[in-house]
């Protein structure tokens, strides 16, 4: 609809909803790739803070994946795992170690708090990009 069409006080509620509708399908639309853009970068970050904590080796972080999970029209869900998840769950939270398997309790393992930290960081990194968006800076 074009900015200076006139619309009766009667037609008024309908020339809004579709002024509101054509504007959040061109805010949604290229939200798919932004959520997928920041899984990714996720991904770079994760690998950053592993190796710069030195944690779990080649093998840990090169295990790191996104991938989407859910798609629909209103929704986009990017999941960002490691297929040795054992693994990062005792790294990023700690464990008790024993001096055989079932045996004595002799310590506790660190926490190394990777995941956390990288899920923060990508969640302010999309939040601030879905605004730049609705305020059509980019």
């Amino acid at each position: 609809m074009s900015s200076n069409q006139r619309v009766s006080l009667g037609g008024l509620a309908d020339a809004l909803n579709g002024i509101i509708e054509e504007y959040s399908d061109e805010v949604i639309r290229d939200l798919p790739e932004t959520t997928k853009a920041v899984g990714k970068t996720c991904v770079k970050t994760l690998k950053a803070e592993a190796k710069a904590a030195g944690i779990g080796g080649t093998k840990y972080v090169g295990s790191f994946r996104s991938k989407e999970t859910r798609n629909d029209s209103r929704a986009t869900t990017v999941t960002v795992y490691s297929s040795k998840y054992q693994l990062a769950h005792l790294l990023e939270h700690g464990h008790v170690v024993r001096n055989r398997p079932g045996g004595r309790i002799v310590g506790m393992a660190r926490a190394f708090p990777h995941w956390a930290e990288a899920e923060e960081k990508a969640s302010e990194e999309l939040e601030k990009k879905i605004k730049m968006k609705i305020s059509g800076e980019s």
